[in-house]
């Protein structure tokens, strides 16, 4: 003979915790478009992007990340400082001088042997134009991250002085100061099931 079981009740609890996501901010960004034409053959640069401390001429009145030698096959790559290259650069930011510079340096090996090379940059006195806000960069950045848009070098281009010694080049970057923000805020969610099972014998 069947008899009937009472009513089988297995509850089941637990705690989900989901990482909330969070994207980088971009508190301020410039795109910087260099170009010359000297008397030298080549297809790629050495570039580093950072900045300038009111246009020493010093190892120590920069703060430099990132490059390498930079050629056309390296449109879209992107270099970001580090926190400490960050602080730095920030540091300077704050500062009272508004002639320091962001930006990038290059070299150029002319042809008679000598080296020609510049940073080429934004002042911070320059920053409206660019519609950056200083002191929300200053204060809010993490990082800075430069990408390649664009490269060319064209030999013997103008060639001005007929010798066929001659580059003309242009090279665009953007800049942007980057907020990152930290760990995702968890957000913990409490979940809970009821099994009812009938069981005969």
């Amino acid at each position: 003979m069947n008899q009937k079981k009472p009513l089988a009740c297995v509850c089941v609890t637990g705690i989900m915790c989901v990482s909330a996501a969070r994207a980088d901010v971009v508190v301020g960004s410039f795109d910087l478009t260099d170009a010359g034409g000297p008397s030298a053959l080549f297809d790629t640069l050495p570039v580093a992007f950072g900045m300038q401390n009111d246009f020493i001429q010093d190892p120590e009145g920069f703060v430099l990340f990132g490059g390498g030698e930079v050629g056309a096959a390296d449109v879209g790559t992107v270099w970001t400082s580090s926190s400490a290259e960050m602080d730095a650069m920030r540091a300077w930011l704050q500062d009272d001088n508004e002639f320091d510079l962001v930006g990038l340096t290059t070299e150029i090996t002319l042809a008679n042997g000598s080296v020609f090379g510049y940073f080429y940059g934004v002042a911070e006195l320059s920053f409206p134009f660019y519609g950056l806000d200083l002191e929300t960069v200053a204060t809010q950045a993490d990082e800075l991250r430069v990408t390649l848009l664009s490269f060319s070098a064209v030999s013997p281009g103008d060639d001005p002085n007929q010798d066929g010694v001659w580059t003309d080049y242009e090279m665009s970057y953007r800049f942007e100061f980057v907020s990152v923000p930290g760990p995702g805020a968890m957000a913990t969610l409490a979940f809970g099931a009821t099994a009812l099972g009938r069981r005969r014998r």
